[in-house]
């Protein structure tokens, strides 16, 4: 048997909640809320049948082969180290978000790096069943007041929390985590909702007495750094406790309501896209990922597009702009979409042919495909996978009101200029950004407004839905 679960956050209907299944996190979008709304508290499956696949011994072969790669180069970061080796790597690049992405580098990034981690709070390693790759560090905090507190850390979830704050105390990071972990919210945005509030506290548009709290009474100074602010402010909004309440709505929601009662501008330093807060990389620096947040049609998800690899891996300039985003902004969200249906752990990508890209991994899908089933895909089915995806998706934005002009990217990436560090000077700016969304829409055969076409969609065999949206 297996639950999925919600927990207080859920209950709570905090918009930041998640719904966690042996111990991963659902964990973007606030679906945990949807779930508390209903007042549904855990669903659980027990499965009473055989799986019969149509090749087992073809099966197995291929998932050996699989398995194997998986212990190579090609996933040695994950093993070791695990995702926390981003926060050095994104840090020497100028990439790693720094007080609420004021910044791209963080002065405390040792302190809160995944080698420090490894070092110093690291208790085990765990994988999902049957990984190969085992990424997760089971990390304890070791002194001080959460002395004892342990959880699974990933860099998501420790960027938000930490150098995103400006906190560089790796014990309340990890109860950070632990708090949303266990009442089930969203590491990220519940970090980068932190953020904003330390920023707009330190800018005067909130004062002391916004954070009283049963804790504080007289309220407290949550100021960049603080540890024991990012903790507290994490169970106010598990709890809805008073200013918590507003901070359970995300950035978005929170930064129209404080603008709208005190007359601010909070919502230049609001990161999120399409209402969901923005991930761990300063995309100001990253031109095809910038783009890729953009028209993603979830907002602001490293998970849904994978266009930060190009930039990453110098396949092209990061902080400049050409002719080629637009296809690979499409492809790798078409790939991220392709891995995420089957689904396959993208950790798993350059293991086919050392390369993140469709030419290696579809015809290695297209037989594990065929193996399990007994049918006959090749390299275009596996291709139509991600298009069907993303498309729907689309659709489905495009029927509730979405139009070219939500296609954005926060306030501060697109007028706030990098200041310091090796990404200095870079922001996104709107020629730069409207060019990249001609050459995406262009790619995917949309319009210039970005709606699809109804032959588009016919050819896909979603006549009904090109009866409803499409142009």
């Amino acid at each position: 048997m297996r639950s999925a679960t919600i927990g207080k956050a859920g209950e709570n209907q905090v918009l930041l909640a998640n719904v966690t299944n042996d111990g991963r996190q659902a964990g973007r979008t606030g679906h945990g809320a949807v779930w508390g709304s209903k007042k549904l508290k855990a669903l659980s499956v027990r499965g009473t049948h055989d799986h019969t696949v149509a090749n087992p011994e073809e099966l197995l072969k291929l998932c050996y082969d699989i398995v194997q790669a998986a212990q190579g180069p090609h996933t040695e970061k994950y093993r070791v180290l695990g995702t926390v080796s981003n926060v050095l790597n994104m840090n020497r690049m100028g990439l790693l978000p720094t007080r609420n992405y004021q910044q791209g580098t963080f002065e405390g990034a040792e302190l809160v790096s995944g080698e420090y981690l490894h070092e110093h709070h690291k208790v085990k390693t765990i994988a999902c069943a049957q990984c190969p790759i085992a990424c997760e560090q089971m990390s304890r905090a070791i002194d001080g007041p959460y002395a004892g507190v342990m959880s699974g850390i990933e860099y998501e979830s420790l960027y938000a929390v930490s150098s995103n704050c400006g906190v560089s105390d790796m014990n309340a990071a990890i109860k950070a985590i632990d708090i949303c972990d266990e009442d089930g919210m969203d590491t990220m945005s519940t970090g980068v909702t932190i953020g904003w509030a330390m920023e707009t506290f330190e800018r005067g548009v909130f004062t002391k007495e916004d954070f009283k709290c049963a804790k504080y009474p007289e309220g407290f100074e949550p100021n960049f750094g603080s540890g024991e602010a990012l903790v507290t402010l994490a169970e106010m909004i598990r709890d809805r406790e008073g200013i918590g309440d507003l901070l359970a709505q995300g950035t978005k929601k929170a930064s129209a309501q404080v603008d709208a009662e005190r007359g601010s501008e909070t919502y230049k330093w609001a990161m999120n896209i399409k209402g969901l807060e923005c991930p761990g990389y300063d995309a100001r620096a990253l031109k095809t990922f910038a783009l890729g947040l953009a028209v993603g049609a979830r907002g602001a998800c490293h998970n849904r597009s994978a266009a930060y690899d190009p930039d990453i891996k110098g396949q092209v300039d990061r902080f400049t702009v050409d002719e080629t985003r637009g296809e690979l902004a499409k492809d790798t969200e078409a790939y991220a979409a392709v891995y995420d249906t089957l689904p396959l752990c993208k950790f798993i990508r350059r293991c086919f042919t050392g390369k993140a890209d469709r030419a290696g991994a579809w015809p290695a899908i297209a037989q594990l495909i065929n193996a399990t089933t007994g049918w006959d895909y090749d390299y275009d089915d596996v291709d139509l996978i991600g298009t069907h995806a993303h498309t729907i998706k689309k659709a489905f934005n495009i029927r509730e009101g979405w139009t070219r002009a939500d296609d954005h990217l926060p306030y501060r990436w697109q007028h706030e200029p990098m200041k310091e560090g090796p990404s200095a000077g870079s922001t996104v700016t709107d020629e730069e950004l409207e060019y990249m969304k001609d050459l995406y829409y262009e790619a995917q055969g949309w319009t210039k407004e970005g709606l699809i076409p109804k032959e588009k969609l016919i050819a896909l065999g979603m006549d009904d839905v090109a009866e409803e949206i499409g142009v």
